[in-house]
């Protein structure tokens, strides 16, 4: 019996192998019929007061767009046209990976570019320069705060951020009210 496993042992090895894989196969077909789709949201809303921030999420525009009370848009902030320059060297905003987080209580929404690389530091150790973008939106009664934050992974000089306007609306705008002096 001894010499015929050894005799026989590549057979043997490749029939438990084929086997196993059977059993694996079996195992990822009931699996898959457990599987679902899950219905992902296109856009995110946060209303604020008279004005919304809406992120639309698989697209590059409306990063935010802020909407007054009937929906339509005052101002689209985009991730197309967007630019951040770190000490003379630049990147795209529109091809990198966002998230997007809502602080409803507090009227805010927060949007982070992630892992922006800019250039690489030092060619020897191979490190990329990356940086994370942040916007905060506030909103305030019928006022809206856009702040941007350069969050760098290394010192900086000088950094510049260009961000793209996709669309100016003004309907259902007014001037604040002049006041006199006396």
């Amino acid at each position: 019996m001894k010499t015929f496993l050894w005799r026989h042992i590549d057979r043997i090895l490749i029939a438990a192998g084929f086997v196993l894989l059977m059993v694996i196969l079996g195992a990822t077909i009931r699996n898959l019929t457990r599987m679902y789709a899950v219905e992902v949201p296109e856009e995110v809303r946060l209303p604020g007061g008279s004005l919304t921030a809406l992120y639309t999420l698989n697209a590059g525009m409306n990063k935010a767009a802020l909407l007054n009370r009937y929906g339509d848009a005052l101002v689209e902030f985009s991730g197309w046209n967007s630019y951040v320059t770190v000490d003379g060297v630049t990147a795209d905003l529109w091809s990198h990976a966002f998230g997007i987080e809502l602080d409803r209580s507090g009227n805010r929404a927060y949007l982070t570019w992630s892992s922006i690389p800019l250039q690489q530091s030092n060619s020897q150790s191979r490190q990329v320069r990356r940086y994370q973008i942040t916007q905060i939106v506030s909103l305030k009664g019928d006022q809206a705060f856009v702040d941007y934050y350069i969050i760098p992974n290394e010192s900086l000089e000088r950094a510049q951020l260009t961000v793209g306007l996709f669309k100016w609306y003004y309907q259902d705008s007014r001037p604040p009210p002049i006041s006199s002096a006396s």
